[in-house]
């Protein structure tokens, strides 16, 4: 049973199915244009959570890093002070007698002449400075000019040179070497 179609039917109708194709063809370009916003979507959340979780890790180890350093340097400003005064203590240990030698030992290895050199101790040091000068048997020793100083405090040695004063108690060596990692530490911690 065949029909015979007219003309105008069959152009309304293939106008049908032109209409038809074009309409599932803009439906799949929709359906392709919604998966692409929502992978996109998906992505920039993502991104937007990654760099959030990754700026909060970072401000978090910045913060850990501040209270390291803080702490650190804390520990080391109290670990010298510890160290002074158990260095302190001993000094005060040891015999007078003892200081002196020491210092006076290093003063004149650190000194190229002698010929010019005065010492100058508290006068109660006096007695034991000449007393180590004459047993340490050390000819160049006998060429110091040893003077008693009532300014000096006990352990204090000054020695005079044509080059000028430096005191070389081992008190003010450690008040120098306390003076100097003091100035390290700032400087460091200015680095930070």
């Amino acid at each position: 049973m065949s029909k015979i179609v007219e003309q105008h039917a069959l152009d309304h109708l293939l106008r049908e199915g032109h209409s038809f194709l074009e309409a599932g063809r803009y439906i799949e370009r929709a359906r392709a244009e919604a998966h692409d916003l929502k992978v996109g979507s998906q992505e920039e959340g993502y991104k937007a959570g990654y760099e959030a979780g990754r700026a909060e890790i970072l401000l978090k180890i910045a913060e850990i890093d501040d209270e390291f350093r803080t702490k650190r340097q804390e520990l080391e400003t109290s670990l010298t002070d510890i160290v002074f005064a158990c260095l302190n203590k001993v000094l005060e240990d040891i015999p007078a007698g003892f200081k002196i030698a020491a210092q006076l030992r290093k003063a004149i290895n650190d000194s190229p002449t002698l010929t010019s050199i005065v010492v100058k101790v508290p006068h109660e040091e006096m007695p034991a400075m000449q007393s180590i000068i004459l047993r340490s048997g050390d000819q160049r020793l006998s060429s110091i000019k040893l003077e008693g100083d009532t300014l000096l405090k006990p352990g204090d040695i000054l020695l005079e040179t044509p080059q000028g004063r430096v005191h070389v108690g081992l008190k003010d060596q450690l008040d120098r070497i306390r003076r100097n990692m003091r100035r390290s530490e700032e400087n460091l911690s200015g680095l930070e």
